[in-house]
């Protein structure tokens, strides 16, 4: 590719050198292509040198570091996680913190991936240690926001779910709220099972929680619960639910059983514990063919779509889905496709031989 050629793959692709080669000051503010400029291009720039050198030579000649690309990455957002770059934390810091002085929104939320600071504790190949810095980037930051709601939670309620692979960042969390004089949630059963430890959860939890539905997402403790990412927590506090009466079969809004949530990918796993407890579920009156919406598909879906581990793991899973008498591939998730539609188009070897082998299924 011939970076001479265009100043805006110039500022992506290239090197400093190359940049200015062909560039000019006013370009900083008026250069777009659909929709994005040239300090969005920059920060694509996966050379951590070139793509510092440039943004900064773009801020100081009046770049916009408030505006958003089309499909809705803040500049913050770009540099710290939206396309895979070299991480220099000594140069990445100086220029997060240049953006946010030039007016980038720390809070800005992408609609599929929150907010810069939970897209940056997102990327768990990086320690709590190797990004330290970064955090103290953002814990400047004086309208930083951290318990408003956006969407279902806050970003502290997103990260302390992470607290496995995330606790210095949680701890700073929690400090930056108690030292700007606000409070932190109050400790119940429903703020509590999304990313607590078992004993935690169980302290604050009265029978009566069993049946009650969170106010606001429609979500149940049991919902609520086996959302966790810590696979003692989901399990020893769903089967405590079940003890007391929770339903096994209510639907979110959203259309998501206890049985959709459980097999969904998402946290730590211990797939004979889980299969003990879909098995419970489904003894206990869970409809194994419930279809949600936007793709999710029933339950068997959610288990296909668990890619991130091998088949040989998930065999109790799918010994205790396939020996269910009810199980319906056809179930249709959609206005023309069925589960099994979906299924066929899964790295699943083995789960689809053994569909095609019980139902007579082609595909």
């Amino acid at each position: 590719m011939d970076v001479h050629r265009d100043v805006g793959t110039a500022a992506r692709y290239g090197t400093r050198a190359e940049f200015l080669a062909v560039y000019q000051p006013s370009a900083a503010a008026t250069w777009a292509d659909r929709g994005r400029g040239l300090l969005h291009q920059a920060l694509c720039n996966k050379d951590p040198v070139e793509r510092t050198a440039i943004a900064h030579r773009l801020l100081d000649d009046g770049a916009d570091a408030a505006t958003v690309t089309p499909d809705g990455w803040s500049t913050a957002q770009l540099l710290t996680g939206r396309v895979p770059v070299d991480r220099r934390a000594d140069l990445d810091v100086p220029l997060l913190t240049a953006l946010f002085d030039a007016g980038c929104d720390v809070n800005h939320v992408h609609p599929a991936r929150g907010t810069a600071l939970v897209q940056l504790a997102a990327q768990f190949m990086m320690s709590d240690d190797e990004l330290a810095p970064y955090y103290e980037a953002f814990l400047a930051r004086p309208d930083l926001d951290l318990t408003s709601v956006r969407g279902r939670r806050s970003d502290l309620a997103t990260i302390r779910r992470w607290r496995t692979r995330r606790g210095r960042l949680v701890e700073l969390l929690e400090e930056h709220v108690r030292s700007h004089g606000m409070e932190l949630p109050s400790d119940t059963a429903f703020t509590l099972a999304p990313w607590a430890d078992a004993a935690r959860i169980l302290a604050a939890y009265e029978p009566d929680d069993a049946d009650r539905v969170e106010p606001g997402s429609g979500w149940t403790l049991l919902h609520l619960v086996l959302d966790n990412p810590d696979v003692d927590a989901r399990l020893r506090v769903a089967h405590r639910l079940l003890d007391d009466g929770a339903d096994p079969a209510l639907a979110t809004p959203e259309g998501l059983t206890p049985a959709h949530i459980l097999l969904r990918r998402h946290g730590e796993r211990d797939f004979v514990r889980e299969a003990a407890f879909l098995r419970r579920l489904l003894d206990a009156g869970a409809d194994v063919n419930a279809a949600a919406g936007n793709g999710v598909g029933t339950p068997l879906n959610c288990l296909a779509g668990m890619s991130n581990y091998e088949e040989t793991s998930r065999m109790p899973l799918y010994d205790v889905l396939l020996a269910h008498p009810g199980l319906d591939p056809q179930t249709k998730v959609g206005r023309s496709r069925t589960a099994w539609d979906l299924i066929a188009k899964t790295r699943t070897e083995v789960l689809r031989a053994r569909l095609k082998q019980r139902f007579g299924l082609e595909g």
